[in-house]
């Protein structure tokens, strides 16, 4: 349920790009998506994964310009 939640609010994200959720909805998404993988086939544990690795390279650059607010999402 979590994971179809991510993925439905996915659409609304870039709206709100500039507000605190974004960052928010990247961590909890790539949670999200890394509980799923158990449950999935091969390719769609590929296409998790690649989500998880975008999602952590914005978390990346978060981090860096802002680390008192999303360091400890990245790490």
């Amino acid at each position: 349920m979590a994971f179809n939640n991510s993925q439905y609010a996915e659409k609304y994200v870039m709206g709100i790009t500039r507000y605190l959720p974004t960052p928010q909805h990247n961590f909890y998404s790539s949670l999200s998506l890394i509980a799923d993988d158990n449950d999935a086939n091969k390719k769609q544990q590929k296409e998790l994964l690649e989500q998880v690795d975008k999602n952590q390279e914005s978390m990346k650059i978060w981090s860096q310009y802002c680390p008192e607010n999303f360091q400890r999402y990245y790490k």
